[in-house]
C-alpha cells in the first residue's frame, strides 16, 4: 500500500485528495479508465449533487502498470470529500452552491439554505455544526432560513457559521411572494457566527436577520435592509457581538428590544455592538431601539438620517428600561425627533 496526492484542476472547480492504492483490488463501486482523459473527464464522472474526496484504487493489472510509466490506469472510487471553487467542503464545511439542485433553477434558494444548514446538524460527540459557504452572487430567497438548536426534540446543532464574500459581493434577496416573517432566523443557537453578507427585504417580509434567545453569537459585516419591520431583532439574547453592521430603510434599523414581537419576559443582556451603523429608517421609526437590556456597550456607532424632517425617523438612539448599558463614542445627525 502507498500514498500520493491527487490534484486536479480545471477552469471551474479543483478536486483534491489523497489517492490510496491498494495492490490486487478487484472490487468496486465506480470504474474510470483515465487513459488520456482531461481533468475535467474526471471532474464529470461526478454523479449529479455528489460531493466529496475520492479515495482511489488503481487496478495494477499488467495491462494497467503504472509503475511502468504508463500515463494512466483503471481507478475505482469511493466517496469522501470534495473541494469547489477553492473551497473545502468537508463534514464540517458546506457550499451552498452544492445545492443548486434544491433551487427551482436558481429562483428560489430557501430550500438549498436550509439543507446545507441540517447536512451539519450532527449530534456527534466530537462534531457539530459547522460552516455555510455562501459564494459571491444574488440569492433569492422565499422562505424563512432556520437556524435552531432543537433537531428531533433535543438540541444537537451548535455552532453554525454562514459566511459570504462581502456585504456587496454576497446577496440574500427575499423574493416578492416571500412566505414568512424573516429572513434568516436563528433560535437557541449558540457558538454561530454570521459574516460578511447582505439581506436585502421585500415589502412581504418583517425581519432581516432575527436571534431569539441566543448566546455568544458573532454577527460581523452583515447589511439589513428594506425591511417592515426591523434590520436586527435581538431578543432576549445573552453575550452577542456584533461589528461594523450596517442597516438601512426599516421600520427600526437595530432592535434590541427583548419582548418585541413575542409575550415571554426576558432581557437582552451582555451585548457588544461596536461600529454599527443606522442609514433613514422608515418614517416614525428610529435607528436604534434598545429596551429591556442590562450590561451591555455600545461602541462608536452611528445613526444618521437625511431627506425632509416630514419623511425621517423619529430617534437616533430609542431607549427604555435598561440597566448598566454604556454609550462609547456614539452619535446621531439629522433625527426627525431627537438623536437620544
Amino acid at each position: 500500500s502507498r500514498n500520493w496526492r491527487l490534484l486536479f484542476k480545471d477552469d471551474d472547480r479543483m478536486i483534491e485528495g489523497r489517492l490510496h492504492v491498494i495492490q490486487n483490488s478487484s472490487s468496486s463501486t465506480q470504474s474510470l479508465d483515465i487513459r488520456n482523459q482531461t481533468p475535467s473527464g474526471l471532474i464529470n464522472a461526478l454523479a449529479p449533487g455528489e460531493t466529496g474526496f475520492y479515495i482511489a484504487k488503481i487496478d495494477r493489472s499488467a495491462a494497467n502498470n503504472v509503475d511502468n510509466g504508463d500515463t494512466g490506469g483503471v481507478l475505482t472510487f469511493e466517496l469522501f470529500n470534495v473541494i469547489k471553487d477553492n473551497v473545502i467542503a468537508s463534514p464540517t464545511t458546506v457550499n451552498v452552491k452544492d445545492y443548486y439542485h434544491l433551487t427551482t433553477d436558481g429562483t428560489d434558494w430557501s430550500p438549498a439554505f436550509q439543507a446545507a444548514i441540517d447536512d451539519l446538524a450532527v449530534n456527534d460527540v466530537t462534531y457539530t455544526g459547522g460552516v455555510v459557504f455562501v459564494p459571491r452572487g444574488n440569492y433569492p430567497i422565499g422562505s424563512t432560513i432556520t437556524v435552531d438548536t432543537i433537531k428531533n426534540g433535543s438540541e444537537a446543532l451548535t455552532s453554525i457559521s454562514i459566511q459570504g464574500e462581502g456585504i456587496h459581493n454576497t446577496v440574500l434577496q427575499c423574493s416578492s411572494g416571500f412566505a414568512g416573517t424573516t429572513a434568516l432566523d436563528a433560535t437557541e443557537a449558540t457558538y454561530c457566527s454570521f459574516k460578511d453578507f447582505h439581506l436585502l427585504g421585500s415589502s412581504n417580509c418583517d425581519n432581516g436577520l432575527r436571534i431569539l434567545a441566543g448566546s455568544e453569537i458573532q454577527i460581523e459585516r452583515v447589511f439589513c435592509q428594506q425591511f417592515d419591520d426591523s434590520g436586527f431583532l435581538l431578543e432576549r439574547c445573552f453575550m452577542i457581538t456584533m461589528e461594523q453592521c450596517r442597516a438601512k430603510s426599516c421600520l427600526t434599523n437595530f432592535n434590541f428590544a427583548a419582548k418585541a414581537g413575542v409575550d415571554a419576559e426576558g432581557y437582552n443582556t451582555s451585548i457588544d455592538c461596536r461600529n454599527c451603523y443606522s442609514l433613514d429608517p422608515k418614517i416614525n421609526g428610529q435607528g436604534f431601539y434598545i429596551n429591556d437590556m442590562s450590561y451591555s456597550a455600545f461602541t462608536a456607532c452611528g445613526s444618521d438620517m437625511s431627506g425632509t424632517v416630514s419623511n425621517r425617523g423619529r430617534y437616533g438612539y430609542r431607549i427604555g428600561n435598561v440597566s448598566s448599558v454604556a454609550f462609547n463614542g456614539c452619535g446621531a445627525e439629522g433625527s426627525g425627533y431627537s438623536s437620544f
